[in-house]
């Protein structure tokens, strides 16, 4: 994650180059890249990997019945990651 100066704020960057502000509670960027446990050396993840992992993370955070605002962003998240992974990979959940 590149972090770049702005003047009236900062803004993070992530992989893809999207522009997240700062001010955003709980909101961070998927890492690509994993260490490896043998060598030490740092793999690029795979795409569905990252998805699991978010999916992961936003399990966590994402209510069935949002309130405010942030919270039906994380929902649909949620909900558009499940759509992906369930389509391209036929992840069902147990």
């Amino acid at each position: 994650m590149r972090i770049k100066h702005n003047r009236a704020r900062i803004v993070e960057r992530n992989t893809l180059g999207r522009t997240l502000k700062r001010k955003n509670r709980g909101r961070q960027t998927i890492s690509c890249f994993a260490s490896d446990a043998t060598t030490g050396e740092r793999m690029k993840r795979t795409l569905r990997q990252r998805l699991e992992k978010e999916k992961v993370r936003l399990d966590k955070i994402a209510l069935r019945e949002p309130r405010t605002w942030d919270q039906v962003a994380d929902r649909w998240r949620h909900d558009r990651i499940h759509c992906i992974l369930f389509k391209r990979y036929e992840r069902k959940e147990t």
